[in-house]
């Protein structure tokens, strides 16, 4: 079987287990000129939660049903698959997903949305942390930098040091050398503040 042949049958088998499954549809992606076929088609919900279905290599018949997940969360390597095959109706692939895939998936899918939640959460505090620490020093926002790949961290360089804000909220102050009643004065506020 060839690959545009395989990927049709995926596609068809997508849409037909979809009929079965409530509240999912698929998912087929459009293909673009000298694009490599997609190894996978998905089965969506509105939330953004997804059924992967993709052929495995060197065992025809089978497919192997796997989950989709924010990019953004950081997920242990078990995720929940299973194998089915795909000489079996339609239904009875629909029944076998939400009988032993869905359960599990559903739980390590709510575990990422949390974990996204929190991320945008600590990018928010961050973000507001930082632009109040640029206000009060008379820095330009666009001095901020931020970490990445997401702002859940920031460093703004200053007159008197550098600061960083943390994922937190919290800021972390590198000061340069101090007059010792400078010093003082702000080990009494600290003090004061613990």
């Amino acid at each position: 079987m060839d690959n545009f042949t395989q990927f049709d049958n995926l596609c068809t088998l997508a849409i037909d287990i979809a009929e079965h499954l409530p509240g999912w549809a698929a998912d087929i992606p459009a293909l673009q000129a000298d694009e490599y076929l997609p190894r996978f088609v998905y089965l969506g919900r509105n939330d953004g939660a997804g059924i992967a279905l993709g052929y495995i290599r060197n065992n025809p018949g089978r497919v192997e049903i796997s989950g989709r997940y924010p990019h953004e969360a950081f997920l242990s390597p078990d995720r929940p698959s299973i194998t089915l095959s795909t000489l079996r109706p339609p239904e009875n692939l629909a029944r076998e997903i939400t009988r032993r895939f869905l359960p599990d998936y559903l739980v390590r899918w709510e575990e990422a949305q949390a974990q996204v939640t929190s991320l945008r959460q600590a990018e928010a505090r961050v973000k507001y942390t930082a632009e109040l620490c640029a206000q009060i020093v008379a820095l330009p926002l666009d001095h901020i930098r931020y970490h990445q790949p997401q702002a859940t961290g920031a460093t703004l360089y200053t007159a008197v040091g550098k600061l960083t804000v943390e994922w937190s909220g919290t800021i972390r102050l590198e000061t340069k050398s101090l007059q010792p009643t400078v010093a003082l004065e702000i080990l009494k506020r600290l003090m004061e503040a613990v």
